[in-house]
């Protein structure tokens, strides 16, 4: 077993120790997640002031999205739970709305997530 020094990352967490405290972000991982999602243009505000998301019968009926568009928003609602549940909490009701359709979803979905 080797001692390999004061811990600096895990889990995507970057992890600091300063004088008398700990603190932690994921601004690595925030960065891959929109670069691999082409994300260039992140909103301000988690949730889309135009009102309440689409439910999932009026969304069967809506614009469908591709399947590799599907896959891609798959990929966002699950980098952004990983986000609320390790460091986020701010994001969570937010990806609670978007989890809802990763079965069903229209292109009104898919703006929400970017």
């Amino acid at each position: 077993m080797y001692d390999l020094g004061q811990l600096r990352q895990f889990l995507d967490l970057e992890i600091r120790f300063r004088a008398g405290w700990v603190s932690w972000n994921q601004s690595r991982f925030i960065e891959t997640v929109l670069q691999s999602t082409s994300l260039a243009h992140p909103s301000n505000s988690p949730v889309s002031s135009r009102g309440q998301q689409q439910t999932t019968s009026e969304a069967a009926h809506a614009s469908q999205l591709n399947p590799e568009d599907q896959r891609q928003y798959q990929a966002i609602v699950g980098s952004l739970m990983y986000l609320a549940v390790a460091s986020r909490p701010d994001l969570a009701f937010t990806v609670s709305i978007l989890s809802k359709f990763n079965t069903v979803m229209s292109t009104e979905h898919m703006a929400g997530a970017e």
